[in-house]
């Protein structure tokens, strides 16, 4: 087993250097379910990534021309918006549908918690809305927790890949932690931590504006663990091509 460990400025910049690292390192294995079944995947064994500045310019994304870009400024909006923070999830996106068993917005950011440790509440709240309550009462807490993965989760065919983050304040910073068991390196990695990093913007807010002590908070690192992530075979062209780009690259923005 090898452990890799990569810093980036940026999401972009990390991005890159992993889709490097996997083209060089990554561990060749067959994939054994779903509709790229028997292709191959290269995967890295275990990774931490660290980024410096997850909020700078995270809907910029620079591709060579002829490469699809991983995310756009559209997309990672609407995966926070569809995916992470609607409550009503199940009304867009039904489970069972389409390949889904899960939807992470189901589970951290449905009102669906009826006390703070121990306290009763007078309505229910999001998992989401309670870390946000805790860490602008106590910023410094460790409890700052959404519990993504669940135990029956083995019972699905297809279970959460995201399975645990944590936000921290330090040094004036609001940090995160997060954990992909297995992670789609080229077309699930940019909107993940696209949609975290709006999520990490929105609990800055949430804290600067609720605790006047916090008044100067900003957004810190984000640091994401996986034990799985890799490059489909269909993807490994592209990830050569953005590695050794044969042109002049495009710093990607859409708003459609």
């Amino acid at each position: 087993m090898k452990f890799q460990y990569v810093r980036g400025f940026n999401l972009c910049d990390a991005w890159k250097q992993l889709l490097k690292l996997c083209l060089e390192e990554g561990y060749r294995r067959p994939v054994y379910r779903g509709a790229e079944k028997w292709a191959y995947r290269l995967e890295l064994d275990m990774v931490a990534v660290e980024v410096e500045r997850p909020d700078h310019e995270w809907w910029i994304w620079d591709v060579p021309e002829g490469v699809p870009p991983p995310a756009t400024h559209e997309s990672i909006l609407e995966y926070y918006a569809r995916y992470i923070r609607t409550a009503d999830i199940m009304a867009e996106v039904q489970v069972g549908q389409e390949g889904w068993d899960y939807i992470y917005g189901h589970r951290i950011g449905a009102p669906i918690l009826k006390a703070i440790e121990e306290q009763p509440l007078d309505e229910p709240i999001s998992p989401i809305e309670a870390v946000m309550r805790i860490l602008a009462e106590t910023p410094e807490s460790n409890r700052g927790v959404l519990e993504i993965g669940r135990p029956e989760d083995i019972e699905l065919r297809h279970f959460p890949c995201w399975r645990y983050a944590q936000f921290k304040v330090r040094y004036g910073k609001l940090h995160g932690f997060v954990v992909f068991r297995s992670w789609d390196l080229y077309a699930g990695m940019p909107v993940n931590l696209g949609g975290i990093t709006l999520l990490m913007i929105e609990m800055t807010d949430y804290i600067r504006k609720h605790n006047p002590e916090m008044k100067d908070l900003a957004v810190g690192k984000l640091f994401a663990f996986s034990m799985g992530l890799h490059l489909y075979e269909r993807q490994v062209k592209f990830a050569e091509m953005i590695v050794n780009p044969p042109g002049k690259s495009r710093r990607f923005l859409a708003t459609s």
